[in-house]
């Protein structure tokens, strides 16, 4: 009980110095908002798109309705200032940030002094990056290719509706040298710079979510950005603005949000859309994604299942592109009972729909069935976790309500094997455990190994 009093008078603490400080910059106008809202026709258009940043050397293109680099302008410099000032490269390449990431990725919560850690990591790497001619002591290089690049293969020809809106012009893949796989990269949106690892997985998802904020343009699809605020600052305030109110903090928008695919859906077809670009440069090897698609990959499993076979690419990608999933709505309803899809894809806690999904199918005399399209052995995109495995963490509480064990799984573990191109069974992730030192956590996951070998029998080597 002690314990558990002073570690909440320490969370009411660090909670407290937090919304101090945030008031602080906030007084001292250390924050900067902007609203991508203009008129075309009445001769409006945007003067700049990070005004914190002061780019003189990006120009807004009408023609696109982006910001691009002017002629002559150093994009190496340009590179550098994203790479030092945006929050996100900051989010992938410390440790305790990168970690707070993934666990938001999954739903999991977090304490305030995780946060404060991990806001720390972020302060004194800025104040080093600002130093340095290679922000994170990372050596990157930078591709200039051509939105003409963009080509989907037959199977995935719905895209090129959305590559016609992109226009021909050119872009910059920065692409910065990482030892640990990037779960997501970074398209600034609004300009012609995107940025990514070396992997191919991530240059072709980074690409997809490219040709999506190209089509876009400034202003969104129906002019949706005049709906939205982003708040701009230097990585430090803007972390610890979402440390006190969450990720969504650097973009609210007004009004009830026009996407029924939430965040984590909403990547994971960006990285599905990916396998439908036809770019042979990027396609040298087996693109193996980062771990956290593998978990998030059942959900969408599930309607990719229901859904027609010669139609479900065309409905997969215009719920990625233009919002609209009624189609997916109507075949996990018709499957599981009216008002499912509502009830399950609302929530962010990713294991916790389990419960739903399980509810649902009894009700529908279909466990065996649900279990088999969640769980199949055909993977959306190639991961290196086997689907008995993917199947434990869901199945496990004992498992799943430990985020440091699911974490370790996706990271450390995930980025051994990838370096040897070797599928992760749950045998394999028993005796990295052992080798961690981690006896309590290794004799856990065998144990539910056995709890539930009738479910993963059953889906051994299973296609849905």
């Amino acid at each position: 009980m002690k314990t558990s009093f002073f570690s909440k008078i320490n969370e009411f603490t660090i909670h407290a110095w937090m919304e101090i400080e945030y008031l602080y910059g906030k007084l001292s106008k250390k924050y900067l908002t902007f609203r991508a809202s203009y008129n075309l026709e009445k001769g409006e258009f945007p003067k700049q798109r990070f005004p914190h940043l002061n780019l003189d050397s990006l120009e807004y293109d009408q023609e696109n309705d982006i910001f691009r680099l002017k002629e002559n302008s150093d994009y190496n410099q340009v590179a550098s200032i994203f790479l030092k000032k945006d929050v996100i490269p900051y989010e992938l390449m410390l440790p305790k940030p990168r970690k707070l990431f993934l666990k938001d990725f999954l739903g999991y919560k977090y304490s305030f002094k995780e946060k404060s850690e991990a806001l720390k990591e972020v302060k004194k790497a800025y104040k080093e990056n600002l130093g340095k001619d290679l922000p994170f002591d990372s050596r990157f290089n930078i591709k200039i290719l051509n939105t003409s690049i963009f080509k989907a293969k037959k199977e995935f020809s719905q895209l090129n509706k959305y590559i016609k809106m992109v226009g021909k012009h050119p872009f910059y893949l920065v692409q910065i040298d990482s030892r640990k796989i990037f779960p997501i990269g970074i398209t600034e949106k609004g300009t012609d710079f995107t940025i990514t690892d070396q992997w191919d997985s991530t240059k072709l998802q980074e690409m997809i979510h490219s040709i999506y904020h190209f089509a876009e343009g400034m202003k969104g699809f129906d002019n949706d950005n005049e709906n939205v605020i982003e708040t701009h600052s230097n990585p430090f305030w803007i972390y610890l603005l979402q440390c006190l109110g969450g990720r969504i903090e650097r973009r609210i928008r007004k009004g009830s949000s026009p996407h029924k695919l939430k965040f984590p859906e909403y990547v994971f077809l960006r990285a599905w859309v990916s396998n439908g670009l036809d770019i042979k440069e990027f396609m040298k090897n087996k693109p193996y994604f980062h771990g956290i698609y593998a978990l998030l990959s059942p959900s969408t499993k599930l309607y990719y299942s229901l859904l027609e076979k010669k139609n479900r690419n065309t409905i997969m990608i215009d719920a990625l592109f233009a919002s609209n999933s009624k189609e997916i709505e109507i075949a996990v309803d018709k499957y599981l009972g009216q008002g499912s899809f509502d009830s399950i894809y609302s929530r962010f806690d990713t294991f916790s729909r389990l419960e739903e999904f399980l509810r649902r199918a009894k009700e529908n005399n279909n466990l065996n069935d649900l279990y088999r399209r969640l769980f199949s052995k055909e993977e959306l995109i190639p991961t290196l976790l086997d689907n008995r495995v993917i199947a434990l963490v869901w199945l496990s509480k004992k498992i799943n309500e430990k985020p440091d064990l699911v974490i370790d799984l996706i990271e450390d573990f995930y980025n051994e094997m990838l370096y040897l191109n070797k599928k992760i069974t749950i045998d394999d992730w028993i005796s990295h455990l052992k080798e961690k030192n981690m006896q309590e956590e290794s004799n856990l996951v065998k144990q539910e190994k056995e709890n539930f070998k009738d479910i993963l029998k059953m889906i051994r080597g299973q296609s849905s």
